[in-house]
């Protein structure tokens, strides 16, 4: 059984044999001169093992022989004018459409033309794909076990392939991921044009194979799954090190790498990756395998680099990541700037109609929607500015008005892991001689104060100077994604307290700033926090009398019946008692006058209950003048409590103020603050001072792990005022992660969250574990409001290049000048 072929001939052609998907393992090549005489045999020597014959002049016909096999065989003449070195003819070529100089015909008109001139041998590579265009049409060469027979699993040269070796830890050695999971993968990255990759072919998709350790059940699968040599089942769980112990290194710079676990979700670095088949795997290992593909989060940092862009429709977006219904950005999305966004824009001519959905759970309003009839979604039909059916855009901000001016919005708050919009700008206060104990944050004067315990029980300070209410005010060195927002002095000592536990922190004024600290004995101290010349000092120190207390104060200021305490206004500082109850003791002094006397007595409920809990409480004055409080309960469940002043007590809001009727449990203290709706100038939107949403951050084990609970998340709440308060619609309706669910807290500790009248931006502190240290970390912008552009592009742009990039470097692939984004 064979071919006979008529071929073209010259002195120093060879004769080549390649094997298509399902072609024959062996071969045998004759060839003829033109009477019919027999001049050579070869069953190998090619680079897979093929046959390969060196011509001469007097060949004209070749015999190629095989057993019968599902695929066929390529019979090549390849001379010897090679301009690029690639292992291909320049005739050969010419004949298979690849390049072998920039200046073929085919090759000045392509979409890579300018890849081809601005690199050295380009044209090696002539669909950009990392692979050799002879390397794709005849294998690559080497021992049995290290020959990589490109073209029988599906190579082409002019289209951009990739090749993905699959390994499997033991636990996931049996229903890994299936024939059908691999179809469902590449399916995502076959929706891309030809003129977005760049395909030389003008077809459109990146073709994918997997070294998946079993062959096809469908032949039409034949180049997209196989038994090639490389997928086994490993020992090691750790994708990188499985990487470096049990992949060929004849494999690198070919193959893409693979660990299928059962555990974590999914994380990749350079050309290897990890994926959870028990965690939507298809979704998962495709975003994963972008990676290695050149795209990340944002898509592309030209972009804007942030994660969860409510514009960016793509898998690599975190909040679109496990949705079987999006795949890879087509498109370039509308540019939106967290810092200046003007809300009745929403997303210009495209649909913001998912946006209601989860993660984001907005409201939206679109005069052409239906369900927009009777107002927006959860929006408690309060769209002050104006009727909802008349107007059109996205209440990106939370406040319950759609605005024409631009204002400042978290746009990329969402109620999913790891966004990290309110960890830019981030900044480290202290790095060594960190106490487990939350860190906190106090305006005083044009300075910033933060404040923390050292691992001797010293009180630390740093300060920094901020400006005023605008936006440059709360960031002077600037509010983008890259700056320093401010500039910090020397950390040091507070000369006077010593054997410290807890601090908490009050600015009454911007020139009285009071301290409540616990040391390790169990007392509780007043100070003040004045300035010299020299430096900041503890001034006025006080033991409160009565209570003693193992965790963190919380410290407030009260409005109070005069008839019931004599004055209106009190200091109190909010205690969890070392007592076998853990009840919460509040001690209240009058405001004009600190030091005392002091009255101490247990916070109760609507029923003159006493409340008691395991964790301790945290207090704040609201924007709206109400008081509220965190009092957890014994099995450290978040409690909400606001005051009542006419009675005297504290009334549970908890079940109106969570979605369960219950708030999470959390590992430490939480922090409370009350954060105002600003427009882009720093302002409050509407003229309103006393608008914003109560802000919640506690901290809880990773999802789904027996690990302490340290993970640090948020409750956000609807829009409040003085007008429709926490008493009458206090509702946490969005939660997130504050930073990734790789951050882990100080045992017991949380984040301190801040902001005032004077400051635009929501700020934070907190104490945050690095390996078997701390370190005290700043985030300025913790409202997420930062100043930058955010938009999107064409995902398949980005991966035409980063599909070799990624393999091979700019050296060989071209920088980011020879590709669309």
């Amino acid at each position: 059984a064979g071919a006979l072929l008529s071929v073209a001939h010259g002195p120093r052609d060879t004769y080549l044999v390649a094997a298509e998907p399902g072609g024959p393992a062996r071969a045998s090549l004759y060839a003829f001169a033109q009477h019919g005489q027999l001049l050579a045999i070869s069953d190998g020597g090619g680079r897979t093992g093929l046959p390969r014959l060196s011509g001469n002049d007097s060949v004209r016909t070749l015999l190629v022989s095989a057993e019968p096999a599902r695929g066929g065989l390529h019979v090549l003449v390849n001379d010897p004018d090679d301009a690029d070195h690639d292992g291909l003819g320049r005739r050969l070529e010419a004949a298979l459409g690849t390049c072998d100089a920039p200046s073929d015909a085919p090759c000045r008109s392509s979409l890579l033309a300018g890849y081809y001139r601005s690199v050295k041998d380009a044209t090696r590579d002539s669909d950009r794909d990392g692979l050799s265009d002879g390397d794709e049409v005849l294998g690559v060469a080497g021992t049995p076990a290290q020959q990589l027979d490109l073209p029988r699993w599906g190579a082409d040269p002019r289209h951009k392939d990739v090749f993905v070796e699959v390994d499997r830890h033991a636990p996931a050695e049996h229903d890994a991921l299936s024939e059908d999971d691999y179809a469902e993968v590449a399916a995502l990255f076959a929706k891309g044009s030809a003129s977005e990759l760049r395909n030389p072919d003008g077809l459109p998709g990146v073709h994918m194979h997997f070294d998946a350790g079993f062959a096809p059940a469908s032949f039409a699968h034949a180049t997209l799954v196989g038994d090639w040599g490389g997928s086994n089942v490993v020992a090691l769980r750790d994708y990188r090190k499985s990487r470096s112990t049990d992949f060929s290194p004849s494999r690198n710079g070919y193959f893409r790498y693979v660990l299928v676990s059962r555990q974590g979700t999914g994380q990749a670095r350079g050309d290897a990756f990890t994926v959870n088949r028990d965690y939507h795997r298809v979704q998962v290992f495709a975003h994963e395998l972008a990676h290695t593909l050149g795209l990340q989060h944002e898509g592309h940092e030209g972009w804007g680099k942030a994660n969860c862009k409510p514009s960016y429709l793509s898998i690599m977006n975190y909040v679109f990541q496990n949705r079987p219904d999006i795949g890879f950005e087509r498109r370039a999305a509308r540019e939106l700037n967290p810092r200046h966004v003007i809300e009745s824009e929403g997303l210009g001519r495209q649909s913001a109609a998912y946006l209601r959905d989860s993660p984001f759970d907005l409201d939206v309003h679109d005069p052409h929607d239906v369900h927009d009839a009777h107002g927006a979604h959860g929006a408690h039909g309060a769209n002050d500015a104006a009727d909802t059916t008349e107007t059109r855009g996205v209440d990106w901000n939370r406040d319950g008005l759609i605005s024409r001016e631009p204002v400042r919005a978290g746009l990329l708050f969402a109620t999913y892991k790891s966004c990290g919009a309110s960890t830019v700008a981030r900044f480290t206060l202290a790095r060594e001689h960190v106490a487990e104990a939350t860190p906190v944050l106090a305006h005083r004067g044009d300075r910033l104060y933060a404040l923390w315990v050292s691992d001797e029980g010293r009180l630390m300070v740093r300060s920094g100077k901020v400006s005023g209410p605008d936006a440059h005010g709360s960031c002077p060195l600037g509010d983008d994604e890259r700056a320093r927002c401010m500039r910090w002095d020397a950390a040091q000592a507070l000369p006077g307290p010593s054997d410290v536990l807890h601090v908490a922190v009050l600015s009454l004024s911007r020139t009285v700033t009071v301290l409540a600290y616990v040391r390790k004995d169990g007392s509780v101290h007043m100070a003040q926090l004045a300035e010299t010349s020299q430096a900041p000092i503890v001034a006025e120190d006080h033991v409160v009398p009565g209570i003693t207390t193992r965790d963190a104060p919380a410290l407030t200021h009260m409005q109070v019946d005069p008839q019931r305490y004599g004055v209106v206004d009190l200091l109190s500082v909010f205690v969890r008692a070392a007592d076998e109850n853990g009840t919460f003791l509040q001690a209240s002094a009058s405001l004009s006058a600190p030091e005392g006397p002091w009255l101490v007595r247990p916070a109760r409920d609507a029923n003159q209950a006493v409340l008691a809990g395991a964790v301790a409480p945290s207090v704040l004055e609201l924007g709206t003048g109400e008081l509220c409080g965190v009092f957890p309960d014994r099995e450290s469940f978040v409690r909400v409590d606001c005051y009542d002043r006419t009675r005297d007590v504290w009334v549970d809001l908890t079940a109106r103020a969570f979605f369960e009727g219950l708030g999470p449990k959390t590992g430490g203290p939480v922090g409370l603050a009350f954060h105002r709706y600003r427009m882009a100038d720093g302002l409050p939107v509407a003229g309103d001072d006393s608008r914003g949403a109560l802000y919640l951050s506690f901290s809880e084990a990773a999802p789904g792990t027996l690990a302490p609970p340290d993970n640090p998340n948020l409750y956000v709440s609807e829009w409040l005022s003085a007008q429709h308060g926490a008493f009458e619609q206090l509702d946490f309706r969005w939660r997130g992660t504050l930073d990734s669910q790789w951050t882990h807290l100080g045992a017991g500790s949380t984040v301190t969250l801040y902001e005032d009248a004077q400051l635009s931006a929501l700020k934070a502190v907190m104490t945050q574990r690095d390996g078997d240290g701390l370190r005290v970390e700043l985030l300025p912008l913790a409202d997420g409001a930062f100043d930058a552009t955010l938009g999107g592009g064409s995902d398949f742009e980005v991966m035409e290049r980063g599909i070799c990039s990624v393999l091979r470097g700019d050296a060989q692939c071209g920088d980011a000048s020879t590709a669309k984004y």
